[in-house]
């Protein structure tokens, strides 16, 4: 498990051109994405709707 995303995600090469129109680093938006599909910090099995084997 990764403790801290973002280094990580620093690592990544930024395969846009750069020039003075590129207003966001890669790894904001890649923290962005990775954020927008991670499921929020609750333990799966106290949902209701999960069937059991899922879990």
């Amino acid at each position: 498990m990764l403790t801290n995303p973002i280094d990580y995600l620093s690592q990544v090469h930024d395969p846009r051109r750069q020039n003075k129109n590129l207003l966001h680093p890669l790894k904001n938006i890649l923290t962005i994405a990775l954020t927008a599909v991670t499921p929020p910090n609750h333990k799966i099995t106290t949902h209701p709707h999960v069937p059991k084997q899922l879990i």
